[in-house]
């Protein structure tokens, strides 16, 4: 129930729709011992106020979350919680602790095998770095620490799934790249992302 209000409610765009449903989803399985189903709706609540921008409840939901399928070896539940955790914090103004965040995530993705959601925290950290470029970062062998980032989502969103590379990483490349004066690379970019999706 939790999961498909959530859900629905992001979807459809409604998200402020979603988090009553979502608290009505929260009393029912408040009187049972805590459950996968209980966590799911947890963490989609989390997500749905991150929709509505509310970071700080959103951080607190996905936080409880976390823990709680941390507590139950849920470790698919727990990543998904964690997700969302870095995007919280950058939306409270806190990158450095975003960044050391979303570098967690991506470590337990990686120990989990989950490319789906190293494919996802790798754009979070091109996104925490685009919009904060004096963050300190790793070396990297590329121009920008952005672009670094970027082609290492695009390098494993491709393996996974080459036909399927979102526009919009596509697009985030070519503006990488123009931004760094590569405009051939940034239109190679631009002319892919017009055929994927």
């Amino acid at each position: 129930l939790g999961q498909a209000a959530g859900l629905i409610g992001i979807m459809l765009k409604r998200p402020a729709e979603a988090v009553s449903l979502l608290d009505e989803a929260q009393q029912l399985v408040a009187t049972f011992p805590v459950t996968r189903v209980a966590i799911m709706s947890l963490n989609y609540r989390g997500q749905v106020l991150l929709a509505l921008g509310q970071h700080a409840a959103a951080l607190a939901a996905l936080d409880e979350a976390a823990s709680q399928a941390r507590d139950r070896r849920l470790a698919p539940v727990e990543l998904e919680a964690m997700y969302g955790r870095p995007r919280a914090l950058a939306g409270l103004g806190r990158s450095i602790e975003a960044r050391d965040a979303a570098l967690e995530v991506l470590r337990l993705a990686e120990a989990h095998g989950n490319g789906y959601y190293q494919f996802l925290v790798l754009e979070t950290l091109a996104e925490i770095h685009r919009g904060n470029p004096e963050l300190p970062h790793i070396p990297v062998a590329e121009s920008s620490v952005v672009l670094h980032y970027l082609q290492r989502a695009l390098d494993k969103q491709g393996a996974d799934n080459p036909r399927t590379v979102p526009a919009s990483l596509l697009e985030a490349l070519s503006a990488e790249c123009a931004r760094l004066g590569d405009y051939a690379s940034a239109y190679a970019y631009q002319v892919r992302s017009m055929t994927s999706y």
